[in-house]
């Protein structure tokens, strides 16, 4: 069941990264096209696609977890016998983890007050408030620590079945 979810996961995070990406595309060629052929510039299309981006980023992380894929200094590990290293794995999967419930708790506490004061983004004419837009820090990082949380239920099992 576990893997099921994980690949249902999988899907909707790709999904979501390719439908920011293409939106992101699509609203700068038409900015590129608009200022270049018109002379017309989109009030809002600079910073919506750098709100696209800041989102694409936090995703990403997202997957560059699942994928194993994020930057790695291994020089301690590689100095450890090879028995030693998935116990080190663990741990700084449980540390990161850790740091993803901070930032998940932190941003949600980010948007309902910029929520509650009712901030708007102040030199746009963005058809939505700013904590829509931050919203994207609590949910990647949410998804995130699934990653993590997954994958330290896995570590844990092996070193206990040694």
């Amino acid at each position: 069941m576990l893997q099921g979810t994980a690949r249902a996961l999988a899907i909707l995070e790709d999904a979501a990264l390719a439908a920011v990406l293409a939106a992101m595309f699509g609203l700068v060629t038409i900015e590129i096209a608009t200022r270049g052929l018109l002379g017309v510039s989109n009030l809002y299309s600079e910073e919506l696609s750098r709100i696209l981006l800041i989102a694409m980023a936090y995703l990403g992380v997202a997957v560059a977890t699942r994928e194993r894929a994020h930057i790695r200094v291994d020089v301690v590990v590689a100095l450890l016998p090879a028995k030693a290293r998935p116990a080190l794995d663990a741990i700084a999967d449980a540390c990161a983890l850790i740091f993803c419930g901070f930032a998940v708790w932190l941003g949600i506490g980010l948007v309902e007050q910029t929520r509650f004061y009712g901030l708007t983004f102040t030199h746009s004419t963005l058809p939505f408030p700013v904590w829509v837009a931050q919203t994207s820090v609590p949910i990647a990082f949410a998804i995130t620590g699934l990653h993590l949380a997954a994958r330290l239920v896995v570590q844990l099992a092996r070193l206990a079945g040694r």
